[in-house]
């Protein structure tokens, strides 16, 4: 079989510009400078892999496996997520009400407040990034970006 000499330099480049890989960039930023924001608030320990189990939970509770299908990860390793989470107070694992062998996450009261206060840090690192290229434009790439979502979400 003959292969074709691969050109590393173009490949390199090709990965490192695509478009997904800009959206994880900025992503990646975003939650940096949000966790940022909320350790100097005092919310201590986080990191940017709990976002994963967070973003993930709602009120009324969230089973761990749900969660773990919903990232494409095992249960064991969301579950060693929650179980630093948990350590931190943030959220706590509560019966199943259709299952007792399964546990629900649910935010804590302290959960629920940096929950809150992450809404509040969402628009503290908008008004930077607009400060970066200008309001406007943020107000496109979030139009933008609903529209994709939505558009991804009804073909899903």
């Amino acid at each position: 079989m003959h292969t074709k000499k691969i050109d590393t330099g173009k490949l390199e480049y090709l990965y490192r510009t695509n478009v997904a890989r800009k959206l994880d960039n900025v992503s990646e930023e975003f939650h940096r400078r949000r966790r940022d924001k909320l350790q100097a608030r005092g919310y201590n320990g986080l990191k940017l892999s709990f976002h994963a189990v967070l973003s993930n939970i709602v009120f009324s509770g969230t089973r761990l496996v749900d969660i773990a299908e919903i990232n494409g990860m095992t249960k064991q390793a969301i579950g060693q997520i929650a179980d630093e989470i948990e350590e931190l107070g943030y959220i706590k694992r509560i019966p199943d009400a259709h299952d007792g062998r399964a546990k629900n996450l649910v935010l804590t009261e302290l959960g629920e407040q940096l929950l809150q206060d992450s809404v509040n840090m969402v628009e503290e690192v908008e008004a930077e990034f607009a400060s970066l290229i200008g309001e406007e434009k943020i107000q496109q790439l979030a139009n933008i970006l609903a529209e994709l979502s939505d558009k991804i979400s009804s073909t899903g």
